[in-house]
């Protein structure tokens, strides 16, 4: 793997590749504790080291999570739409 990556000219070894398909997987499916057994990982806090979630990760969470409280709460869309926006 050193050969090919210093050919290609690029820094990479498993330890970063390790992070790096973590870090993917968790933005892709969404869930660090689904990642965290498809890793292998006993504990969930060692794919949380691994994993990086990205902002617009975190901006999809927290939409959704919103449009989970919107319903509990019987908050239309368009009511949503008018309230962002006047902020």
């Amino acid at each position: 793997m050193k050969t090919i990556a210093a050919k290609a000219g690029v820094d990479v070894s498993p330890h970063r590749l390790l992070h790096t398909a973590a870090t993917t997987m968790v933005n892709k499916v969404g869930s660090l504790e689904e990642v965290s057994s498809l890793l292998g990982h006993a504990d969930i806090k060692t794919t949380s080291i691994y994993a990086r979630i990205t902002p617009d990760t975190r901006h999809a969470a927290a939409k959704a999570l919103g449009s989970v409280f919107d319903e509990a709460l019987g908050i239309t869309q368009e009511e949503n739409a008018v309230a962002e926006a006047t902020e």
